[in-house]
């Protein structure tokens, strides 16, 4: 899975996949767009395959993190109305 939110500063703690979850990560890093709504990408602090950040306050994104609770059909914390955008083609919580 992957998380984005638009929370923080150049610092984006960076996730520790699994071996499975690692490839996918990578290979997801390599083809995301140069802007994201309008915002351009920027660096992120660390440096990781597994992290990405577009604008500021920078929308965030970070791969190989659990699927979070408030989307998980069956979990107590579930909201089917839970805030999400969709932005080119990609839900965005």
């Amino acid at each position: 899975a992957s998380g984005c939110s638009s929370a923080g500063g150049s610092a984006v703690p960076a996730p520790t996949p699994s071996g499975d979850q690692a490839g996918p990560c990578r290979a997801l890093h390599d083809k995301l767009p140069a802007t994201v709504n309008g915002k351009k990408r920027r660096a992120t602090h660390p440096v990781s395959d597994f992290t990405a950040a577009w604008g500021a306050p920078p929308i965030v994104l970070r791969c190989g993190v659990n699927r979070p609770l408030v989307v998980t059909p069956g979990d107590k914390h579930f909201d089917p109305n839970a805030d999400t955008v969709e932005i080119d083609g990609v839900e965005w919580l």
